[in-house]
């Protein structure tokens, strides 16, 4: 596991890309492991992802090709209620990044503690449905009978030490907090973090609060290019801007129309990505002259992201 950190090299070679800095390595934990047996012992690809999943590595917890910020306060503050607590649930509005500082923190957790995670995807179910076999397939258990599926999920992680992330669960709450409850009481060192604009309100629930970033004060015109770059959305909407436009940097001409930018979308990591890429082809000042139409501009994300982080 140590090599997330004195292995930088191997991730990079591995992915082909260098997505993070060395201090970001807990964020492809598992790729890191697989790429240090490939570089180091000339292994098969497969071969090494079995030798991963044999010593209880899982390759469950989902990985992004990039992040959004945040901060060690932010992921040291969820180790603490995971040390002393056993179901979380980041509530914030849309968009805030509740995915990432969720799975974020569950690297953290699982570099610390050795504990296998798995992210569980709750956004493409109907809204109030059953979540038992979204949660089953993501863990890869199947009805064994004549024990139900939801007998044979709780006999097969009864005895584990897990970290399970249940994300989006808003549009099916009910559901979701109605099989935490059981798992909880019944999977005594199951841990979750749960994801939602909606607490689930059960016993034992701790709610942690994601806020939007900062954004720059209206006095941004007469800060320093080297404060104004630090502000975390000036961060974010500079990094995703750099990956489609290299040359793109935060100068004096352009730096009140980037603060005024991101205070106009104040500060949501999920719209300053949308925005982001459009200085492929416009400017600052044009993109913000066409702010004035945010719902129109903010769409065409990823195609490979989830319908709701698309726009």
């Amino acid at each position: 596991l140590k090599t997330t950190k004195t292995q930088p090299g191997c991730v990079r070679s591995f992915v082909g890309y260098p997505l993070l800095g060395e201090e970001d390595m807990s964020g492809i934990r598992y790729v890191a492991c697989i790429a240090y047996q490939l570089k180091s012992k000339s292994v098969e690809p497969w071969s090494a992802i079995k030798d991963m999943k044999e010593a209880g590595i899982s390759d469950k917890i989902k990985l992004f090709m990039n992040k959004y910020v945040v901060t060690n306060g932010e992921i040291n503050d969820l180790l603490e209620f995971l040390d002393t607590g056993r179901l979380i649930t980041l509530t914030g509005p849309g968009g805030t990044g509740k995915p990432r500082l969720a799975i974020d923190a569950a690297n953290a957790w699982a570099e610390r503690t050795g504990e296998s995670g798995v992210f569980v995807d709750l956004a493409a179910l109907p809204p109030h449905t059953p979540v038992l076999s979204a949660i089953a397939t993501a863990l890869g258990v199947s009805e064994e009978p004549p024990m139900s599926l939801e007998e044979t999920l709780i006999h097969s992680i009864a005895d584990q030490q897990m970290l399970v992330i249940l994300d989006n669960c808003e549009h099916v709450v009910a559901k979701a907090a109605e099989w935490t409850a059981k798992a909880l009481a019944r999977c005594p060192s199951l841990k979750l973090l749960c994801t939602s604009r909606q607490v689930l309100g059960i016993t034992g629930e701790t709610v942690f609060p994601v806020s939007v970033l900062s954004v720059p004060g209206k006095a941004s015109s007469n800060i320093k290019l080297e404060e104004l770059g630090a502000n975390d959305s000036v961060r974010l909407f500079l990094e995703r801007a750099a990956a489609v436009a290299p040359t793109f940097t935060l100068t004096d001409e352009n730096a009140a129309e980037i603060a005024e930018v991101c205070r106009k979308l104040d500060g949501l990591p999920l719209a300053l990505e949308l925005t982001a890429p459009r200085l492929r082809v416009l400017s600052p000042g044009q993109l913000l002259a066409r702010l004035e139409n945010r719902l129109n501009l903010l769409t065409g994300g990823s195609r490979t992201a989830n319908p709701r982080q698309q726009t």
